[in-house]
């Protein structure tokens, strides 16, 4: 797990934070941060791993969670998770409390990604959090979690590995189910690709 910073935010408390994850979970805290010149300047924390620490370490807790979710509320809306009852999402919460502490020593503008690499030292497939509180984020990171299957899919199927896809793979949230919307540009045909991914096509919940 590697946790990655713009300039402006402290690696030393993004260190303090980390010290308090479970040690099999091996966070490393970047030295190396992004500097950027613009009018309106990003601030932001991802944390990026291998779809396989995903899996190993949050993918059980995800599984329950999701499907507790979903067993209970039916196809509510996510937007409604605030109402959800959080399940089997200890692990989970641990991840959460770790990027809301990060975030409360940061700025009122930073926000958290969660990615996995695409193998080229760079590029990404991210997934922007908006959560506003720890419920909201347990609830989106189990969904990103619970769909690194259909990401890793996604990933082979269409070749995104390395440089294919200019500036990596953007994920969002479905409007009213349990799914991610990917979207990327492809570097051959430079065309704007889409794909929907859902924990439904994985499980069957």
């Amino acid at each position: 797990m590697q946790v990655e910073s713009t300039s402006d935010i402290s690696v030393n408390a993004l260190r303090q934070s980390a010290g308090l994850l479970p040690p099999e979970w091996q966070a490393q805290v970047s030295d190396e941060q992004f500097f950027m010149r613009a009018m309106e300047v990003p601030s932001w924390i991802t944390i990026a791993a291998g779809a396989p620490w995903w899996v190993q370490f949050l993918g059980g807790a995800a599984t329950v969670y999701v499907t507790g979710i979903i067993s209970e509320a039916g196809k509510d809306t996510w937007k409604n998770r605030g109402e959800l009852t959080r399940i089997g999402a200890s692990a989970i919460s641990r991840l959460s409390t770790f990027i809301i502490e990060s975030i409360a020593q940061s700025t009122p503008k930073t926000f958290a990604v969660l990615a996995i690499p695409l193998g080229n030292g760079f590029d990404k497939v991210q997934l922007k959090l908006d959560a506003t509180t720890q419920e909201e984020l347990d609830f989106q990171i189990a969904i990103f979690v619970h769909n690194v299957s259909a990401i890793q899919s996604l990933i082979e199927q269409e070749g995104l590995s390395g440089n294919r896809a200019v500036g990596g793979v953007f994920l969002e949230f479905g409007a009213n189910d349990y799914s991610l919307l990917a979207s990327w540009l492809d570097r051959e045909t430079l065309e704007r690709k889409t794909q929907v991914l859902s924990p439904e096509a994985i499980t069957g919940v």
